[in-house]
């Protein structure tokens, strides 16, 4: 079954309220969606959230490709999929969140063909349902506690963006903490806000507030700072912008940098 056309489309879609973390300030989200389709009309979806701090925007993405990806995609045979994406990687490199929208779209395509789900064709479900994380921005610890309590009445877990001043970000986690009770999941996000020191620090006060994983606490390619923060953090440290490449994932697992 041929690929056909490859369609892109950027999307912009406004935030209800900004979204304020340590590096960036959102009021829109900005990703772009592809479209694969095949020769019997199979249409397959993927989409990526861009952008400038991932490296990329959703014009860079459209561009390369139209420009470069969709010459080496269109024509070949759907069920050939891991071929064609050892062709993507041969011919570019870097630009993963590109790769991945017109990579998911392939897979949707495929799993529509044989009209089965997603999740089966990719190993079958091991859940039967997930927690779901809902994202505060960073705030006075008075409106954070406010919009993490309604959250959590609301069934959501919680992910508490931090400023990267200890002593501004532990009084935050406290007021969230005495609105919402102690049953409720907290984690915190840091963005690479942190030194290594000072991050131990905050992780021990994060401990005794309850919160169950502290995110991304070191600057990402500080990979000794956050073995440090691993070594003595009563939390569990999780990596995101530090983990781009299935390399950095080995260098993350095999050295322990991470739980």
């Amino acid at each position: 079954m041929k690929i056909s056309s490859i369609e892109t489309r950027a999307l912009e879609m406004p935030y209800t309220k900004p979204l304020v973390t340590a590096t960036n300030n959102f009021t829109v989200a900005r990703g772009l969606l592809v479209t694969v389709a095949t020769e019997n009309g199979i249409e397959g979806y993927g989409y990526s959230d861009l952008f400038p701090r991932t490296g990329e925007t959703p014009q860079t993405a459209q561009h390369v490709i139209e420009s470069v990806l969709k010459a080496r995609v269109i024509g070949k045979e759907l069920e050939d999929l891991a071929r064609i994406r050892a062709d993507i990687e041969h011919t570019l490199t870097g630009n993963p969140r590109a790769k991945s929208a017109l990579e998911t779209a392939m897979y949707d395509a495929l799993a529509r063909s044989y009209h089965i789900p997603l999740s089966v064709m990719l190993g079958g479900r091991y859940r039967a349902e997930i927690k779901v994380i809902k994202m505060v921005s960073v705030g006075d610890p008075e409106a954070m506690a406010a919009e993490a309590k309604q959250l959590v009445n609301d069934g959501l877990a919680l992910k508490l963006k931090v400023g990267g001043n200890i002593q501004k970000d532990l009084p935050r986690v406290a007021a969230v903490r005495k609105a919402v009770g102690d049953e409720a999941c907290i984690k915190m996000d840091a963005h690479e806000a942190y030194d290594a020191k000072t991050a131990i620090r905050l992780a021990k006060g994060l401990a005794d507030h309850g919160v169950e994983i502290f995110e991304q606490p070191v600057p990402r390619d500080q990979f000794d700072a956050r073995w440090e923060v691993k070594k003595h953090s009563p939390v569990k440290i999780e990596a995101d912008q530090s983990c781009r490449t299935f390399a950095d994932a080995q260098t993350l697992i095999k050295n322990r940098m991470v739980d």
